[in-house]
């Protein structure tokens, strides 16, 4: 399995490498795992993980700090965000 998930890792690198510029922002909303979210770091890339599981939002914190050495922690929201703004939608009549 650790093999299997280093030569995902490795593929989904080349594919970050490939499709976008260096700085370019990876959006995960189903990030599992975090294959994704360790490879778009280790390539620096911004990053942004979504996961309903606290259990993958564990392993996102595990697995980033252990790439890093030093990781402030993932933010896991207990609610659903609030709007902050209202937003007129225009209609036809």
């Amino acid at each position: 399995m650790v093999e299997s998930n280093a030569k995902l890792g490795t593929t989904i690198r080349n594919l970050f490498r490939c499709s976008q510029d260096q700085g370019g922002i990876v959006l995960d909303p189903f990030c599992g795992c975090a294959t994704k979210l360790v490879a778009a770091d280790q390539l620096e890339r911004e990053w942004c993980g979504i996961d309903l599981s606290p259990l993958a939002i564990k392993l996102v914190d595990e697995l980033i700090a252990q790439e890093r050495g030093i990781w402030g922690g993932a933010n896991a929201l207990t609610e659903p965000p609030k709007r902050t703004h209202s937003v007129s939608v225009a209609t036809k009549h």
